[in-house]
């Protein structure tokens, strides 16, 4: 009779755990399903087109590519956003399996989701086709093999993984990961002073996942007959940021007026007209373009064909005082204006014959139906009032935690690992932020696709003071 009761609550708690989990799923997709479709940025276009090709995009990352290709299972779209939902849900879950093991790790996990996705942009980010949403599950997943000590090999094996997978999905995930793990190391180094807090286990293992991530890219561009290289592109996508902060102009024009021989002094008046990157970049009249230089190669060629000649060009740039004086006031300026830049964007709307509709045409023609008619395809989408319960949000969690780590604890294993976990977070938006500042131009999505980590560790402290305090004898 025994037997057969414990069989029972088996069975109960693996039903529950599994409706939990799909739930999760569910909410976390929810925008996309209010819009119709997946929601779509503007860089979805090469997310959707290049995975089904031969060739290496010039300004995305191929292996996000190859992730909507054949987790769409070439046939639907719907099959990848339910994919990343699918991911960042175990990720949370086994979160919450870490930092308070028991039997409602699935209960509690469906409820953070929940309360994420009505007041964070979390469920957002896992209903676009785009990799923003990778950077956060990579950063867990890092947490999860530095902190978790008790892993089956299984766990392990999948956590690998997913961290692997999440890390290589972008251009920018590698850059801030890294230099988010080298600050804990550091920082760890430093307070404990003891080399064998950093040479662990986990850290070593978390260390070769990282070098396989820094070397899988090049090897995938190689593996498409592109060279052993991160990127091909680089130094153009690199002068378009000199551009976006003048700094490109000063140097050409002044430089140009001592030195008209200079082979880029006959863009002298044509470059100060550049007020934004997307000029540079996306205009086809822009001077990137010149027809004298690329002839009639198409663009992503002309990026190639130039992209060593604008390397040069910003290394005198950055030599040159008033120019390079010019980079970092506005590399600050733009740090602290990105580290508190977390709104949702509007999401413009795509039209029939856009770059969108497409390869959705060519290659997920049974997802066009459902793309004609989409909110997004009648007009804009705009999320304003969640970017504002979102601010909201984060003031309140910050309290929350910062009064959590500052007060006494009866339970400072408790107290360490959320500490731990805040401190990683808190360091992975100030590492983004920077490296934004200086290859980038400040957008929402960059602090925003990290920040709902915030709230996720006050819900964690939320729950585990109400489970503690329900649990004990009065």
């Amino acid at each position: 009779m025994q037997n057969i009761r414990d069989l029972f609550l088996r069975s109960s708690r693996i039903i529950f755990d599994t409706l939990f989990f799909l739930l999760s799923i569910l909410i976390l997709i929810m925008p996309a399903l209010e819009n119709g479709f997946p929601i779509l940025h503007s860089d979805s276009g090469s997310y959707l087109l290049m995975g089904f090709g031969d060739k290496i995009p010039v300004s995305r990352p191929i292996t996000y590519c190859l992730f909507v290709r054949f987790s769409s299972l070439q046939y639907s779209v719907w099959f990848t956003v339910a994919f990343q939902a699918f991911i960042v849900a175990w990720i949370i879950l086994n979160m919450f399996k870490l930092i308070m093991p028991g039997k409602h790790a699935s209960l509690f996990s469906f409820i953070a989701i929940t309360i994420l996705s009505i007041t964070t942009g979390l469920s957002h980010y896992v209903s676009q086709i785009m990799p923003d949403i990778f950077i956060p599950t990579a950063l867990l997943g890092f947490f999860i093999l530095l902190i978790d000590k008790n892993a089956s090999i299984i766990k392990l094996v999948l956590i690998c993984l997913v961290t692997f997978l999440s890390s290589i999905m972008h251009m920018s995930n590698l850059p801030v990961l890294t230099g988010t793990l080298a600050a804990v190391a550091f920082l760890a180094l430093v307070w404990k002073r003891r080399l064998s807090v950093v040479l662990n286990r986990q850290t070593l293992l978390a260390t070769v996942i990282l070098l396989l991530s820094w070397v899988s890219i090049p090897m995938i561009n190689y593996a498409y007959k592109d060279g052993f290289r991160f990127s091909n592109s680089s130094s153009i996508v690199f002068f378009s940021r000199l551009l976006e902060c003048g700094a490109a102009q000063t140097y050409i024009q002044e430089k140009c007026e001592t030195d008209s021989t200079m082979s880029y002094c006959k863009y002298k008046d044509e470059v100060a007209n550049y007020q934004h990157f997307e000029q540079f970049l996306w205009d086809n009249k822009s001077f990137l373009y010149d027809k004298d230089v690329c002839g009639k190669v198409t663009w992503d060629n002309c990026w190639k064909l130039r992209n060593a000649e604008f390397g040069q060009l910003n290394k005198e740039i950055l030599a040159y005082d008033k120019s390079k004086k010019q980079f970092i006031t506005a590399v600050i300026s733009d740090f602290f204006e990105q580290t508190g830049s977390f709104r949702l964007k509007f999401f413009t709307s795509f039209k029939e014959g856009s770059h969108i509709d497409m390869p959705i045409k060519k290659y997920f023609p049974h997802d066009r139906k459902a793309f004609l008619s989409a909110n997004q395809y009648t007009g804009t989408l705009k999320y304003d009032y969640i970017s504002d319960i979102q601010f909201i949000t984060i003031i309140i969690s910050l309290m929350i935690i910062l009064v959590f780590l500052f007060s006494k604890q009866k339970d400072p294993a408790f107290k360490a690992i959320t500490g731990n976990l805040f401190a990683i977070v808190i360091l992975s938006i100030l590492v983004s932020s920077f490296i934004t500042a200086v290859f980038a131009v400040v957008s929402g999505r960059f602090t925003g696709r990290l920040i709902w980590i915030v709230p996720l560790i006050a819900i964690i402290i939320g729950i585990e003071k109400y489970r503690r305090m329900i649990e004990t004898p009065k």
